[in-house]
């Protein structure tokens, strides 16, 4: 599995898009600038 994929990947547990949506931004974040 590509590491986009995987930081992307996440349990919603609920319908909050904003916080869902932080924690797409912070990992892609977290990812090298290589990718």
């Amino acid at each position: 599995m590509s590491p986009t994929v995987a930081a992307c990947q996440m349990a919603v547990d609920d319908l909050d898009v904003e916080s869902n949506l932080e924690t797409v931004e912070a990992r892609l974040d977290a990812l090298p600038d290589r990718v």
